[in-house]
């Protein structure tokens, strides 16, 4: 019998109660037989074996009645049911139908990823260099606005619109010029 605590240090007795284990919980269908000799049937029942391990590794880590199954324990049973036909009847503490919408979760969420990267339409991005190139000609040029330096652009090769250089011109800082006031000094005279 398997202690709750501990892994059995014979395989063989390890393998024989888990497939009876297995025949029990699964509608009494042992896979192998609760009799046969294990060199007979282990090639069959590997698989089960390493459903039935990979479960108890789950019951083990989540320490509480309900189990809690992360990605890695999600994407095990993907994969498991895409290469062994006979998954559904090693399943015990989770359902066929869960493993099935993992897996079509895993595809609607691959395509979102998938989609996110693409250009959905619109304007093209406009490259770091062309944005820092717009800000250093009205830096250096303060009197040039959107019209000029978008015409400079296009002469050197660089296909904007006028309006994403207005958009991408910085605020205008206000330059100290000559004041209207006239010197207190001319006013006296």
């Amino acid at each position: 019998m398997i202690k709750s605590g501990s892994l059995p240090d014979r395989p063989a007795a390890f393998f024989r109660e888990c497939s009876r284990r297995a025949g029990v919980l699964s509608g009494g269908r042992p896979s192998c037989g609760s009799r046969t000799r294990i060199p007979r049937c282990s090639e069959a029942a590997e698989p089960a074996l390493i459903a039935l391990r990979h479960q108890i590794a789950v019951l083990k880590r989540s320490g509480t009645r309900r189990p809690c199954f992360h990605r890695w324990d999600r994407l095990f049973w993907i994969l498991f049911s895409r290469w062994w036909p006979q998954w559904r009847d090693s399943l015990i503490i989770v359902q066929a139908e869960t493993v099935l919408r993992w897996r079509r979760d895993g595809w609607s969420a691959l395509w979102r990823y998938q989609a996110r990267r693409r250009w959905r339409g619109g304007r093209p991005r406009v490259s770091n260099e062309v944005r820092h190139l717009i800000a250093q000609m009205a830096h250096e040029n303060f009197l040039w606005g959107a019209p000029r330096i978008h015409g400079e652009l296009l002469m050197l090769g660089f296909t904007v619109s006028q309006a994403t250089v207005s958009r991408y011109l910085p605020a205008r800082s206000r330059r100290p010029g000559q004041s209207i006031r006239p010197r207190a000094g001319s006013r006296a005279r």
